[in-house]
């Protein structure tokens, strides 16, 4: 009996120890849970790091690179991180591969990708690695809705092989040659067919113009010829190009220059031809016309023989205008006509010559004589050159203003003696005159056509000199015969006149042309292409790139570590998916830029060479120095927030000298924005285009906030947060502000002790007057739940938030 009770008490005490061994494990369990769970509450759930074998690196025109990806997960132990994985080609917006995996703490994983050049020329090609892990559910672990995001940003640099490059001087000396050649013949043919074209609408150019059209033909199927090489010299195909160009391109330019120089002589040769023509026809029409003077210069059977003349020369002319007679022909009807004229138009043109002086010789004499009478003191002078034409228009002018002089002497007839001694003085005084105006001319050529010296001595009579004698000489004296008879024998054409012949054509000539080639000669080497989201443009390479402020990169900060325990890693998560937003609007994904990363293999300027603004996330909880060549990265988070601007210096010259941008656009989370306010105000606002703060203590912490703030957190920058401390203190001191634009993003609608907040920082202390405001409505989840200032960030809860934060940024 007794032994069976000790077996019945051994086996109650079995079960007591069972029951209490469960009830610990289950109590291990939840315990181990809630731990988990105020950890993912405080902000330490996953801690992802995504590391490239390279950052960056060179490949020629098809070289291949493999790029490898470490992805390592940390977080609580036992538990495991879901995560999703993929790998875009950011230049086409294309997946190259994606998957999930599942990591156990500090368990890492990774992925090999062969990348090659599929462009030519030179350019950039962009990739990023992202992975997306969150706590896997299990009887210990918790999980979360919220992912940590990680990103790794990837270039590739392609260019030119040796063998591009060699073809591509090659090429360019050949095809530049080509161009000139090809240049130069455009001048010369546009020089000729401007010759045929002006020639044409007087000359029969239809000899040459066949070939003109067939050298226009020959250039433009060379034009099309280069312009399709000068296409595939700016998608930099050097080796398809190689075998399209040969030397035959440049022998036909050459030639056509020959052919182009040839047919300007030809046009040239024709216009000389048809002017030569227009010159015998000039001059026929000019002989012509003197056989309509008078019948003192051509018989009647002299104008017979140009009458009969003068309709070969009608229809030479008429074949000139409808241009229906090649020129060879034209001339030698021409020069028959000129000739079969010549020996009648030889005996007129003397006879008008002779007439023409003769006439000059009378009309000259008059006017002397008039002269001398008036007293003038300069005889007029005859010309050795006369012109029947002209003479007859002066002996008619001459005749009426002598009949108008003599019609007024007439008229003084009573003033004068009615002696025949004063007439025979004024007609001796006459003859005396005349004497010496025939002494004078016998001088000049006309010397036959004037009268044997007569001596014409008079002795001067005062008496009678004392009355006008030249108007008693034109009242009494009858007109002079010589010049009556010349009027009226030779100065009058002959009846009936000759027929009437169309003008000659005008002498042509090619007026000043200046051909301007339509052919670039230069070849310009194709920019650099880079290619992002599918879209390929130039790469950003000149000032105006680098200077547009919708390139600039975005830097995000983060705020204040709730744990003084917590990896600064935690902190970086804050803005994780309003940088992934952003990359979905056109924003290349960065990623993290550490003091670590400054130290990568990435060239200077490499991350704005896309042309497209990149966005960073940062953290001043890190700081290095160098040992033995190399930098070591330390977290130091016990530092006041002076200290934390000085290191946001380093990441802003980091950034700026990765993107080779002037300036950055600044996102800052709580603390961050007064360690972003402290960097401005120490270090000037020209490396900072603007500044947008969320949920920032402006004017510092108070109440439940400030009294945790150095119990959880660090305590130095929990000291310069607080409300009236010498930090802020100074940071608000109104002559010492940024002349940026600045934004602020604070929360509103959580009841903190009475006052309007985010659940961190009054709505007030969040607020200063040199910025531009907006405020977001929420809620504060209970005592414990989280606080509409971190929840703001989550942009899928509070849209407005991004919404804000892209019109800002497309200012």
């Amino acid at each position: 009996m007794q032994h069976a009770d000790e077996k019945r008490g051994w086996i109650q005490h079995k079960k007591i120890i069972v029951v209490i061994a469960i009830l610990l494990i289950i109590g291990g369990i939840y315990g181990f849970r809630l731990w988990t769970e105020t950890r993912f509450l405080l902000g330490k759930s996953i801690i992802i790091s995504v590391i490239p074998a390279e950052a960056s690196f060179s490949l020629a025109y098809g070289e291949q690179q493999n790029i490898t990806f470490t992805v390592t997960a940390e977080h609580a132990w036992p538990c495991a991180a879901s995560c999703q994985f993929q790998f875009q080609d950011t230049s086409s917006n294309a997946t190259i591969d994606a998957g999930k995996v599942l990591l156990s703490n500090k368990q890492s994983f990774q992925r090999s990708y062969p990348l090659s050049v599929s462009r030519l020329g030179s350019g950039q090609d962009l990739y990023n690695f992202q992975v997306r892990c969150k706590p896997k559910e299990s009887i210990i672990c918790p999980a979360t809705t919220d992912e940590t995001f990680r990103s790794s940003l990837v270039i590739a640099n392609y260019d030119l092989n040796e063998l591009q490059k060699q073809l591509k001087e090659v090429l360019r000396e050949n095809i530049t040659l080509f161009l000139r050649e090809l240049s130069q013949a455009d001048v010369l043919l546009q020089e000729a067919s401007n010759a045929v074209f002006i020639a044409s609408k007087a000359v029969n150019m239809e000899p040459i113009r066949q070939e003109k059209e067939q050298l226009n033909s020959r250039f433009a199927a060379l034009h099309i010829a280069a312009e399709n090489f000068r296409a595939v010299w700016a998608q930099q195909d050097y080796l398809s190009l190689s075998r399209q160009f040969n030397q035959s391109f440049q022998d036909a330019a050459q030639d056509l220059q020959q052919r182009a120089i040839q047919l300007n002589q030809s046009a040239d040769a024709l216009l000389n031809q048809h002017n030569r023509v227009v010159r015998q026809l000039q001059e026929f029409a000019g002989q012509y016309q003197l056989l309509e003077l008078s019948n003192a210069t051509s018989t009647g059977e002299d104008r017979q023989q140009a009458e009969n003349l003068s309709r070969a020369f009608i229809s030479i002319i008429t074949a000139i205008r409808n241009q229906t007679t090649n020129y060879p022909q034209l001339e030698q009807e021409s020069s028959a006509l000129l000739q079969d004229f010549a020996p009648t138009a030889a005996m007129v043109r003397n006879r008008t010559m002779q007439e023409a002086r003769k006439g000059e010789y009378f009309l000259t004499e008059e006017q002397g004589l008039r002269c001398l009478l008036e007293n003038c003191s300069s005889l007029p002078q005859i010309n050795e050159m006369p012109i029947l034409n002209a003479i007859c228009t002066e002996i008619t002018a001459f005749t009426k203003e002598y009949q108008q002089l003599q019609n007024r002497s007439r008229a003084q007839n009573a003033s004068f003696p009615d002696d025949p001694a004063f007439a025979q003085y004024a007609a001796d005084l006459a003859q005396h005159y005349r004497e010496q105006l025939r002494q004078e001319y016998r001088k000049s050529g006309y010397s036959s056509l004037i009268p044997p010296e007569q001596p014409g001595d008079v002795e001067r009579n005062p008496a009678f000199d004392a009355y006008n004698m030249s108007a008693y000489y034109f009242a009494r004296q009858q007109y002079a015969p010589p010049l009556a008879e010349y009027q009226s024998s030779v100065c009058i054409p002959p009846t009936p006149p000759l027929p009437s012949i169309p003008p000659a054509p005008q002498i042509q000539g090619f007026p000043a042309y200046t051909a301007i080639s339509t052919i670039e000669t230069a070849l310009s080497d194709a920019p650099p292409v880079c290619c992002v989201f599918g879209a390929c443009e130039p790469c950003c390479h000149d000032e105006s790139c680098r200077n547009n402020p919708d390139t600039f990169p975005v830097v995000l900060l983060h705020g204040h570590s709730v744990l003084a325990s917590s990896s600064p890693e935690y902190s970086l998560d804050a803005f994780n998916k309003i940088q992934y937003r952003l990359q979905q609007d056109g924003y290349i994904n960065a990623g993290i830029l550490s003091l670590a990363s400054i130290q990568e293999g990435l060239r200077s300027g490499e991350w704005g060479v896309s042309g497209k603004p990149v966005t960073v996330k940062v953290s001043y909880y890190y700081d290095a120095f160098q040992k033995a060549g190399e930098y070591v990265v330390v977290p130091t988070k016990s530092e006041t927030i002076d200290t934390y601007a000085v290191r946001l210096r380093d990441l802003v010259d980091a950034v700026l000298q990765k993107t080779g941008k002037p300036r950055v656009k600044m996102i800052a989370n709580s603390m961050g924005g007064l360690v972003a306010r402290r960097y401005l105000q120490i270090f000037g606002d020209d490396a900072v285009q603007l500044l947008i703060m969320t949920g920032t203590p402006n004017k510092g912490i108070i109440g439940r906030v400030n009294d945790f703030c150095p119990l959880l957190g660090e305590g130095l920058e929990c000291r310069d947060m607080q409300e009236g401390s010498l930090f802020l203190n100074k940071l608000n001191d109104p002559a010492k502000q940024p002349n940026i634009p600045l934004y602020i993003i604070a929360g509103s609608g959580c009841d903190m002790g009475g006052r309007d907040g985010d659940g961190i920082v009054l709505l007030d202390h969040a607020l200063i007057p040199n910025a531009r405001q907006f405020i977001i409505n929420g809620t504060c989840a209970g005592t414990y739940g989280e606080p509409l200032h971190t929840a703001m960030l989550d942009i899928e809860r509070y849209p407005d938030v991004y919404g804000i934060i892209k019109d800002i940024l497309a200012e």
